[in-house]
């Protein structure tokens, strides 16, 4: 996986929507190298990190980040890496 920064290196022209804190959460880009990709769990985990419990974390990305996402021109896809 690349992280943030390497992307940002590697595609230097490409205005990507950054979500801000969540750095650590980005998994890569989409096939068009147009949007970042998130993953889910790292995001609650990041949240879980700035002192929230895991309830809470859910709860803050449901209601701010999943639902801000899917308004963004070219926002970032969301994606679960171990959805079972």
């Amino acid at each position: 996986m690349l992280t943030l920064k390497e992307i940002l290196y590697n595609y230097p022209d490409q205005p990507f929507v950054i979500l801000e804190g969540l750095d650590d959460a980005v998994v890569g880009v989409d096939q068009n190298f147009e949007r970042l990709v998130y993953s889910v769990e790292a995001i609650i985990d990041l949240y879980i990190g700035q002192g929230m419990t895991y309830e809470e974390a859910i709860d803050y990305f449901g209601y701010t980040t999943a639902r801000a996402t899917p308004f963004i021109d070219n926002g970032p896809i969301l994606v679960y890496l171990n959805f079972l």
